[in-house]
């Protein structure tokens, strides 16, 4: 499964960072990444789960430490191509969210970027995450989510099956539900664009 990920997001990166970076992409999803990314405050530790092609970089504050990871070696390129312009350090890796190859309590802040609709088992990649977050760290969630408007909902239902057979992709996934039951405290949701986009914020306990 993790191959076939791999090889959807390989495919053609550059398409991916154009599509993501420009037009409605832009302006649906630019301005909560950098409300994500205000979670971070100078001199933080981050990891950045699905970081792709490195949208949120230019949001972060300079002197916070950035780790990305992804399974796509294409997408990770670009991410370092785009830090390197900027001038920012980063330590990139390929890498499984389910399996994070980090001790525990290593970072204060945890982010994931539209990539629980992905990852095999977002429940696990959640875990993990909350393992390699110290006591009390923030964790965001920028992710696209079942809407909690039953029409926009049903269409998601019926589109979840074409998109997840061509792309991994569940349009259907109740994000904030499964955030909650695996631990993060202090939950915060925000959705828009038909409640299909959730900005989802909470506490290590």
């Amino acid at each position: 499964m993790l191959d076939k990920i791999r090889r959807v997001y390989d495919s053609d990166p550059e398409r991916y960072d154009r599509a993501c970076s420009s037009g409605i992409s832009k302006m649906v999803l630019e301005s909560h990444r950098g409300r994500l990314a205000a979670l971070v405050r100078a001199g933080d530790k981050v990891l950045e789960v699905g970081i792709g092609t490195g949208l949120t970089f230019p949001h972060y504050p300079m002197e916070a430490e950035i780790t990305g990871i992804d399974l796509s070696p294409g997408m990770l390129a670009i991410a370092k191509q785009r830090a390197n312009e900027m001038g920012r350090r980063v330590d990139l890796r390929i890498m499984d969210a389910q399996a994070l190859e980090f001790a525990d309590g290593t970072f204060d802040v945890i982010l994931f970027t539209l990539c629980l609709c992905t990852i095999p088992d977002p429940g696990l990649a959640i875990r993990e995450g909350l393992r390699v977050c110290k006591s009390g760290g923030r964790l965001g969630f920028l992710e696209h989510v079942r809407s909690n408007l039953l029409p926009v909902a049903l269409l998601q239902e019926a589109i979840t099956p074409i998109t997840a057979w061509t792309q991994h992709d569940y349009w259907n996934r109740r994000t904030v539900d499964t955030v909650r039951a695996a631990g993060v405290s202090d939950l915060t949701e925000e959705r828009w664009m038909l409640g299909i986009f959730s900005l989802i914020t909470g506490r290590k306990p």
